[in-house]
């Protein structure tokens, strides 16, 4: 577990812990609702580099995406460090997921009234 910098009102260090799920089998390859979103998604807005190299990440915002308020604090996730220290991704893949956040904040909402 990781100790935040932070102290809480006692003067002992707080544990944060941010774990992530296991890799499971499923998580190395796109679901059938990944591909569908896929195939549905306009080509200037349709990601490439996403699916192939983090299809975990891709089969998430497919889960996700009837569910606007959860699937933009995922985007924000996985864009901001909030963690410290992570690699982030390669920026292909930042760029993909930017232009999928922005996709769902404009067309879709517009389309939907969700976001």
């Amino acid at each position: 577990m990781k100790l935040a910098n932070s102290r809480a009102s006692t003067g002992r260090a707080v544990k944060i812990s941010h774990r992530r799920r296991r890799i499971t089998s499923d998580d190395l390859h796109l679901s059938s609702e990944a591909k569908l979103l896929l195939e549905g998604l306009p080509s200037p807005t349709r990601p490439n580099h996403l699916p192939q190299i983090f299809p975990r990440v891709m089969n998430e915002i497919a889960q996700l995406w009837s569910k606007p308020d959860q699937l933009d604090r995922y985007f924000d996730e996985l864009l901001f460090d909030t963690r410290g220290g992570r690699r982030g991704f390669p920026m292909s893949v930042a760029l993909e997921l930017s232009t999928l956040k922005e996709y769902c904040q404009t067309e879709v909402s517009e389309v939907t009234g969700l976001f």
